[in-house]
């Protein structure tokens, strides 16, 4: 142990090689040491170089990407003494907030090694127990923990502990909203495990760094990647962000007296219209449909909104009514729910819409399984076309995949396009916030509608014995579903 009189001669020679050197940490270390004499071995190994390297790694990541400013808060996980990550990062930083498990471990690091530094608060919890308020401020979560604990994927729905050292993990206790949704829409994480098998405390190494994506939260997106290499093993470094997710569907119990009946060329004697049908079953089964889809949300870690003929709809359906009064309310509905993906677009990176009919009988997750960075997921119903020379006046009604086929076609007639398309069937959409700007779908919304009013009054753009037919889809302007 170094006594006082060899830490001042220890001094003198660091500050030939640089007057400025801060001595207050190595003070506090060694006294520490000297203290705590059994922590020796640790303490010293939280400021080891491989430590060093690690942690520093992070730091530079973190800097290219913008993520550290004087607004910056961090949450550390597993912080152990705080050794390099505090006096790196409190100066920069608006606050930390430092937890660990061992108590004795933080009552060191808070009162002997960094009690200077006021924006910083040790506290020492099971991550995986209490869900705390600092989590729903925090800019940067840090652990450089992860072989320590259980999956970050794991932590809020499962937990607690996160240490197990009798068995693998333990028994989890399911929690109904998973945490990493709660957290600001900006957040970030910087997370480190390794390979280092052979250490006893390890109980969650990987490895490699692809097996380590597989344990992070659900809808995140990997922003860096990095491995350090040191004389035990590797370290595996992953930084990136939260996206949010969010499943939403549209109840509109259309009053009676502005339902259209668009079903009355294929209705027998005695038979009820399919809109009439329909608005008797969504309100027997109103419960039941919102609960799967509540149900469903919370299995994938997403939110889940229902939208309803509230103030919202009334105003956006009386402005739209007003500039377009031919619109039936089944047309103003589906507009809407359109209209609503961009509202959510400002929220959430992610967006699934369900037609409040879709029951999910499954708890995959549906982000994980569509990469909606490659375009919108939606349903073809190109083979329930029917083909025009088979088209009467009973084989379909204004709303079949047929007529939505025949309406498009027109209208890329008119426009000199190829009147070669698909039909969408939009009751099941999954989009992200990049694909609805492309889309740009309200952009010629007043153009478009004048098209149709022009085509449902023309009578030579499809030989005339299609005509009488074809007329009566022009009538309507059924994009969607």
């Amino acid at each position: 142990m170094i006594e006082r009189d060899q830490l001042q001669y220890l001094k003198n020679i660091l500050s030939l090689h640089n007057k400025h050197i801060d001595y207050n940490l190595l003070e506090k270390i060694i006294y520490t040491i000297k203290e705590e004499p059994d922590l020796e071995h640790n303490i010293l190994d939280s400021f080891s170089t491989p430590q060093l390297n690690a942690k520093m790694n992070i730091v530079k990541h973190c800097d290219k990407l913008g993520l550290i400013t004087d607004q910056t808060e961090i949450t550390i996980f597993g912080c152990w003494y705080g050794s390099i990550l505090i006096p790196e990062l409190a100066p920069r930083v608006k606050k930390i907030t430092a937890i660990d498990m061992d108590d004795r471990v933080v009552k060191i690091a808070k009162n002997k090694l960094f009690y200077n530094y006021e924006n910083v608060n040790f506290v020492s919890d099971d991550i995986f127990k209490d869900f705390r308020t600092e989590y729903e401020k925090t800019d940067l979560f840090i652990n450089t923990s992860c072989e320590h604990m259980r999956p970050m994927s794991e932590w809020g729905p499962i937990g607690p502990k996160s240490l197990y050292f009798n068995s693998k993990f333990g028994v989890p206790v399911t929690r109904k909203v998973p945490w990493w949704t709660r957290m600001k829409k900006t957040a970030h994480f910087a997370f480190q495990s390794n390979d280092m098998f052979n250490i006893d405390t390890h109980i969650n190494c990987v490895n490699n760094i692809d097996e380590f994506k597989t344990q992070l939260p659900k809808n995140t997106e990997v922003l860096v990647e990095d491995e350090i290499n040191d004389e035990r093993g590797t370290r595996f470094t992953l930084i990136g962000k939260y996206y949010e997710k969010s499943n939403f569907s549209l109840y509109i119990d259309i009053p009676s007296e502005d339902i259209d009946i668009f079903d009355k060329n294929i209705l027998k004697t005695g038979d009820t219209p399919m809109n009439i049908r329909t608005k008797e079953q969504f309100a027997k089964h109103y419960g039941d449909l919102c609960a799967c889809k509540q149900i469903y949300a919370d299995a994938i870690g997403a939110d889940f909104i229902l939208y309803e003929y509230d103030t919202n709809f009334t105003l956006w359906s009386e402005n739209i009514k007003k500039q377009y009064p031919y619109l039936t309310m089944y047309n103003i509905i589906n507009f809407y729910k359109i209209h609503l993906m961009y509202e959510l677009s400002t929220k959430y990176d992610e967006i699934l819409f369900l037609d409040f009919d879709v029951v999910p009988m499954k708890n995959e997750n549906f982000f994980e399984l569509w990469d909606l960075t490659k375009g919108i997921a939606v349903l073809n119903n190109n083979n329930k076309i029917t083909k025009i020379d088979s088209v009467t006046d009973t084989s379909q009604t204004i709303r079949s995949p047929s007529s939505k086929y025949f309406n498009t076609q027109a209208m890329l007639i008119e426009k000199g396009l190829s009147p070669k398309n698909d039909v969408i069937n939009t009751g099941i959409v999954g989009i992200n916030k990049d694909h609805l700007v492309k889309l740009n779908y309200f952009e010629n919304f007043k153009d478009n509608l004048a098209m149709m009013s022009e085509l449902k009054n023309s009578s030579d753009i499809f030989p005339k014995k299609y005509y009488n037919i074809l007329v009566g889809i022009m009538k309507h302007y059924f994009h969607l579903k």
